[in-house]
């Protein structure tokens, strides 16, 4: 999305005004929406894939993608208190479906952020030593509007006690703070989850009972092999 100048504004996003009465003055130039919304995406880290990555682009070939796809629309007009959860089989659209979701709500205005687990949360253990980069990076985690935990607990059945402290902390800020808006997918049952950690099994459930899919483990769900 590479940016080109505004000839309104020239890429200040405001553009300057004088009434009939020589009072100057100043209003938002019509690209600063369109400026925003580039900002936001790349700023989610989901830069490369969100064109792609869309609810019209979300194919519907029988009842369960149907069942995914009404979900994830109904989630984006009830965000509030809400979580959305989608687990199980591999290559069945979970990360679409949710990239569409963080799409639709960055059109509305809100700031997200896309972690890609086992990437993270390794780069946030590597940062414990480092008491303030490491206090900052969770901090972001915990705080932004919008969070996409993609792929939780990917290639393990038991986490570290270092994974769990962090996740739990994670997840548990969002939980009490219920204005924040959480979507997580995962190869994981919630039922997985539980035998993990009851305590981050039980939250994930909580928020997300209302928006909470759950895909079976069958190859014939494996879109990337049709």
């Amino acid at each position: 999305m590479s940016e080109e100048v505004c000839p309104k504004c020239e890429n200040t996003r405001i553009n300057v005004y004088q009434d009939e009465e020589g009072y100057v003055f100043a209003k938002p130039c019509e690209c600063a929406n369109e400026y925003d919304f580039k900002r936001r995406i790349k700023k989610s880290g989901l830069l490369n894939v969100i064109e792609d990555y869309t609810f019209d682009k979300f194919e519907v070939k029988g009842i369960w993608q149907k069942t995914v796809k009404d979900k994830a629309l109904s989630f984006v007009d009830n965000t509030n208190g809400n979580w959305f959860y989608i687990g199980g089989q591999v290559g069945s659209g979970k990360t679409m479906i949710c990239t569409a979701i963080v799409g639709e709500l960055i059109k509305r205005g809100l700031d997200a952020h896309y972690m890609m687990y086992r990437q993270e949360i390794m780069e946030l253990k590597m940062g414990m030593e480092d008491f303030m980069t490491y206090s900052k990076k969770l901090n972001y985690l915990k705080t932004v509007k919008v969070l996409y935990i993609d792929d939780l607990f990917k290639g393990t059945n038991q986490p570290t006690e270092a994974d769990l402290r962090i996740v739990f902390d994670l997840l548990n800020y969002r939980y009490v703070n219920r204005e924040l808006i959480t979507i997580i997918s995962t190869e994981k049952s919630i039922a997985d989850i539980m035998l993990i950690d009851e305590a981050i099994g039980s939250r994930i459930y909580q928020r997300s009972k209302d928006y909470a899919i759950k895909l079976a483990q069958n190859p014939d769900l494996n879109m990337r092999m049709k």
